[in-house]
């Protein structure tokens, strides 16, 4: 979720290489993609789930499916369950763990699962993983937060970046650890025209509220505390130095 992934941000746990990707632009693009990505995949999962329900429960469908390939079910299922208790009894016999005790006797085995057993349950295995691609296809299609590339092609998914661009925008300006620290490292170097509108607006509520910063701490508490919270939240080792404007 969204929480989820700021924590990561304000870590320094994200993806690195997100951060190569980051744009005001990609981000601007966010709200857009949602929308559309909400609308077309809600409606793709009407249509999806609508033809699985008719395919179940209309009993032409599925008479036709039975009287055209029956054989090949009953065949699947036979090698299945035998390939199920076989499997079993060479774990209880010939294995221990990953170890083989019979290492001559499993070989066997293993050629035979292979041409006459394997084959059979992969192809069952790629009906299967077809109709699981579809579904969660249907269903994640509105997350945003998942890509659907890997590696260096992950870029090419742009509502994805946008996604996380939209995030990182959100971490820098709207990350209230920021401005606090922010706020304490400004409030008595630099007056309020020179620092960022927000920083400023952060300084006026702390000194309303009696704070005075580091005033009056001993320079270990503040080493000390300093150190405590640049190491619960990374993303701020970067604003200890500059002029913020």
């Amino acid at each position: 979720g969204v929480k989820a992934n700021l924590l990561l941000i304000r870590k320094g746990k994200a993806d690195p290489e997100l951060l190569a990707l980051v744009s005001h632009n990609n981000a601007e693009t966010y709200p857009a993609h949602q929308v559309m990505h909400f609308l077309v995949g809600y409606i793709l999962q009407f249509f999806v789930f609508f033809i699985l329900v008719i395919c179940v429960t209309n009993p032409f469908i599925m008479s036709w499916i039975w009287t055209h390939f029956s054989n090949a079910i009953i065949t699947l299922v036979v090698v299945m369950a035998i390939r199920m208790v076989v499997v079993q009894i060479m774990q209880r016999t010939m294995l221990r763990g990953l170890e083989m005790q019979h290492p001559r006797w499993y070989h066997y085995w293993a050629n035979i699962n292979l041409v006459y057993l394997g084959l059979v349950a992969a192809a069952f295995q790629v009906i299967i993983r077809f109709v699981k691609v579809v579904l969660f296809m249907s269903i994640y299609f509105v997350r945003l937060d998942s890509k659907i590339m890997a590696g260096r092609l992950s870029k090419m998914d742009v509502p994805w970046v946008g996604y996380w661009s939209m995030l990182f925008i959100e971490e820098v300006y709207h990350n209230p650890l920021r401005k606090i620290f922010l706020a304490y490292l400004c409030m008595h170097r630099f007056s309020e025209r020179d620092i960022h509108p927000s920083i400023g607006a952060m300084v006026r509520v702390l000194q309303d509220a009696g704070d005075q910063g580091f005033r009056g701490v001993s320079r270990v508490k503040r080493r000390w505390w300093l150190l405590v919270t640049l190491t619960l939240n990374p993303s701020l080792l970067g604003m200890r130095s500059g002029r913020y404007r």
